[in-house]
């Protein structure tokens, strides 16, 4: 599963170790694996920050 960030964010070291990848087509993509570990509040929350920078301003409000 993937998602955006702030590019700066997309940078950070804690996106290059599991769960997360960083997929070498986008600078501003992280990717989450999902397993049985998988903690679904975290992932949970990059969807929605993720969705935040991509949806219009009217959604957003």
């Amino acid at each position: 599963m993937t998602s955006r960030v702030p590019r700066a964010d997309g940078d950070a070291s804690r996106f290059r170790q599991r769960p997360y990848f960083k997929p070498p087509w986008w600078p501003d993509i992280v990717g989450i694996g999902r397993d049985a570990d998988t903690d679904c509040d975290r992932v949970s929350m990059h969807v929605i920050a993720s969705y935040r920078l991509l949806a219009p301003k009217a959604l957003l409000r």
